[in-house]
């Protein structure tokens, strides 16, 4: 790619035309009528850039406003910096790029679009590499680059100077595209500086968040509040005291003191009703009934010893253990609720001094009786 013009000289006007893929589309009338009177007073202080296509035809690279400024006051040439007709038309979009994306008339979406052009095929310029052709940071970049996630309603009000690239900035936290619309036009209408409006976001944003915290905190209607101490009263883990239940939205979590876990018949009863009571499901509501239904069937199923053998394994374990879990998980398995609810649970908690009458005081709650 060229690096420097092959010459600057006086061109005719008459000799050159616009590029069609100029990157600037609009140009205000009263900025033109602005830029046209300092060029009667002062002249031309930079020469436009063209390149040259043919003899006596050179396409306007970077610089159409003072080249348009100069034709409305009748000029009849101009000071320009041509290019080499071997420039290809990548190189030329590319020089038009970088030339305009660093003038200060531009409005903050065109800039964003001169950017995103530079990101993209033939150039694939990385952020770093934008940064480093138009001088700027890389942050700055980026922050100009995202002005082009905002919908099209509030890059129009970017691009007509209602809104700052510092409101872009605040009311992108706003996630909800519908809600940051309304807040960009209602701080368009009310003139919000760019403190109010980052104030506005932050209380809405803090509101939401407050709503989520008390969802999470699991804050939430229970459609069985009013079952539960029926049903857990009318047995006698429930007239104890020792359960309690909470609604999380989607399912139930149960909770049962470990020092009524013995009580076999009665527990798996519970979770019987437990189950029960879900189905059908009250009030239109849908909770995910897959822990309570696995915790029914691990108390529901155990896996009972059948065999002299499996009756000795069971012995040996209750011989040499100090509290029921292993017991629990040979017959329930190690990851059922019964076993992960007695794993810090002792003989001694159940009142029982011998580990060989604890096996047989479990054999007997739920081993039926012949």
């Amino acid at each position: 790619m060229p690096t420097h013009p092959v010459a600057t000289t006086l061109l005719s006007i008459a000799q050159i035309h616009p590029n069609p893929d100029q990157p600037r589309k609009n140009f205000d009338p009263q900025e033109l009528a602005d830029l046209r009177d300092s060029i009667r007073e002062e002249g031309l202080v930079n020469p436009i850039s063209v390149m040259q296509r043919g003899e006596g035809d050179f396409l306007i690279i970077a610089g159409e406003r003072r080249f348009r400024a100069a034709s409305e006051l009748g000029w009849k040439e101009i000071d320009a910096r041509i290019w080499p007709k071997e420039t290809t038309p990548a190189e030329v979009e590319l020089l038009a790029l970088v030339e305009n994306v660093q003038r200060t008339n531009l409005t903050p979406i065109e800039v964003a679009k001169g950017y995103r052009r530079l990101s993209e095929p033939p150039f694939d310029m990385s952020q770093e590499e934008i940064a480093g052709r138009v001088a700027k940071p890389r942050s700055t970049v980026a922050e100009f680059l995202g002005l082009l996630e905002h919908p099209q309603a509030i890059q129009d009000q970017i691009s007509s100077g209602y809104l700052t690239v510092s409101h872009a900035r605040v009311l992108k936290r706003v996630e909800d595209i519908p809600r940051r619309i309304a807040l960009a036009e209602l701080a368009v209408k009310q003139g919000w500086s760019f403190k109010e409006t980052e104030k506005r976001v932050t209380g809405l944003l803090g509101k939401k968040a407050r709503m989520s915290h008390r969802k999470r905190a699991g804050l939430l209607k229970d459609p069985l509040s009013r079952l539960w101490p029926t049903l857990l009263n009318s047995t006698r883990i429930g007239a104890s005291g020792a359960w309690d239940v909470s609604y999380k939205g989607r399912y139930w979590q149960f909770r049962v003191d470990s020092a009524v876990l013995p009580d076999q018949p009665l527990l798996a009863d519970w979770f019987r009703q437990m189950a029960e009571a879900l189905d059908p499901t009250p009030e239109g509501v849908t909770p995910s009934k897959g822990a309570l239904s696995d915790a029914l069937a691990s108390l529901g199923q155990p896996r009972l010893p059948k065999t002299p053998e499996e009756k000795a394994e069971l012995a040996a374990l209750a011989k040499g253990s100090t509290g029921p879990s292993p017991i629990y998980g040979w017959i329930y398995g190690p990851e059922s609720p019964i076993t992960l609810g007695t794993q810090k649970s002792t003989w001694d908690t159940f009142g029982v001094r011998d580990p060989q009458d604890g096996l047989q005081n479990i054999l007997d709650e739920i081993i039926p009786q012949t």
